[in-house]
């Protein structure tokens, strides 16, 4: 039997959904490692979201996110029937194959953001993503929060091997902070990352098999509990 969850609900500044574990692409320099036939399960999303009473930016992450509209469009019903706002949102795709529903999911998206200025639809048009296919950014440019990234920049560092790559960053935790308020606990430091296995993990910038080295929780557990755990196991590690 799983913990009890506290009554008391956290607030999240920065949350990563992964939609999903598939791809339509081979990319040699991918941090995630080789593609898994594997979507976000609702109950799991479901599990966490019942936890949270505000989100500050949620980033829906892969995988390539486009392919799976239909996590996106249970994340903005589930905010609706526990009414969580969110700040805004960040997807990254890589533009292969956008459909109309993905670009109606996307509007939709932003039509719930509490400062949908703040959106963001961004194509991976590095150097990696343009040697493997030519990217289609024809129906994006249909929305307003649609953005191109630099040719130049690329989230991948050396570093300990990630994936299929020899670069990426180092195997590092981004601090999780929490504090008591009023009416809410408050994680304002780090990312919380919600995987396809139902997994709650510190950070995003990892493969699949290294995310579960940085495990904090279930998402059907006490997450600020988990967190509290994980900070203090982490901290007998480094000393």
């Amino acid at each position: 039997m799983s913990p009890s969850i506290p009554k008391k609900k956290i607030r999240v500044s920065d949350l990563v959904i992964e939609v999903t574990r598939r791809c339509n692409m081979n990319c040699g320099h991918c941090l995630r490692g080789e593609p898994q036939d594997r979507d976000m399960c609702y109950s799991y999303m479901k599990a966490l979201l019942e936890q949270i009473s505000e989100i500050g930016v949620v980033t829906f992450s892969g995988g390539e996110p486009s392919l799976n509209t239909k996590t996106l469009n249970e994340f903005i019903d589930l905010c609706k029937k526990h009414n969580i706002p969110f700040d805004s949102f960040y997807i990254a795709t890589n533009g292969k194959e956008i459909s109309e529903e993905f670009v109606m999911t996307c509007l939709r998206l932003a039509s719930k953001c509490e400062y949908p200025e703040n959106c963001s639809v961004e194509i991976s048009n590095d150097y990696w993503h343009a040697v493997e296919c030519r990217y289609d950014e024809s129906m994006l440019k249909s929305l307003s929060f649609y953005r191109t990234r630099d040719p130049h920049d690329s989230y991948y560092y050396e570093g300990v091997k990630q994936g299929r790559n020899e670069l990426g960053k180092p195997l590092t935790c981004d601090p999780i902070s929490v504090e008591e308020g009023r009416t809410a606990f408050l994680v304002t430091g780090g990312m919380l990352y919600l995987n396809v296995k139902g997994d709650v993990v510190c950070g995003c910038d990892w493969s699949y098999e290294n995310q579960d080295h940085n495990v904090i929780c279930k998402s059907n557990e006490d997450v600020v509990e988990g967190i509290r755990k994980f900070n203090m196991r982490h901290a007998e590690e480094a000393s």
